[in-house]
């Protein structure tokens, strides 16, 4: 008599999530016990709402090296270099989950935007993509029960403050931003 929604499905729509998007998202923390930031980074960077940084020439070379050595962290299947197309969105998505990981690793945003190429309106823009992106992860986690909610929580919020995980306390107290939890912190202030 009438169609409705699954709860998953009413949550990905009122998250304005791409379906694509909760799919790859997902299938992604489905296989995740303890998911490191550069995993969640990367698996909300192989999303259709994230929009990702270009290979230029050379990228391809450093990018598939730091698939190798980090391809324990990835959540989801690595794709063969011989799949041509999708090896290389798949080192598209490094490339950004990189640069995200860069930023909550707190380096210096000019040395951001020189390293990728990019102007830091576009940091900003990835950075608060993948605040979004990582949020909505949070709450399809928590809605499949998923052991890894708190790991993506705490993704989101080293990205959208910029900083370490010895920070998120600092940066949590209003008018306290990236640098100076750093000054505080090293002033033995935690």
């Amino acid at each position: 008599d009438g169609i409705t929604a699954p709860p998953l499905g009413h949550t990905v729509s009122r998250l304005y999530l791409d379906p694509m998007s909760a799919a790859e998202i997902v299938d992604g923390l489905r296989g995740a016990d303890d998911p490191t930031p550069l995993g969640c980074y990367h698996l909300v960077s192989r999303t259709p709402d994230m929009y990702e940084l270009y290979l230029k020439s050379g990228d391809r070379e450093t990018y598939t090296e730091l698939c190798y050595e980090r391809e324990t962290e990835f959540l989801g299947r690595v794709p063969s270099e011989f799949e041509d197309v999708r090896f290389e969105d798949w080192l598209s998505a490094l490339k950004t989950a990189k640069l995200l990981e860069d930023w909550a690793s707190e380096v210096d945003e000019d040395r951001i935007t020189e390293r990728y190429g990019v102007g830091p309106g576009d940091v900003r823009g990835k950075v608060d993509t993948a605040e979004w992106l990582l949020g909505a992860a949070e709450q399809l986690a928590v809605e499949l029960e998923l052991d890894c909610a708190t790991a993506v929580n705490e993704a989101k919020r080293r990205v959208a403050d910029g900083v370490r995980e010895e920070l998120l306390d600092l940066t949590g107290v209003r008018g306290i931003g990236r640098k100076r939890a750093r000054r505080l912190y090293e002033a033995g202030v935690e």
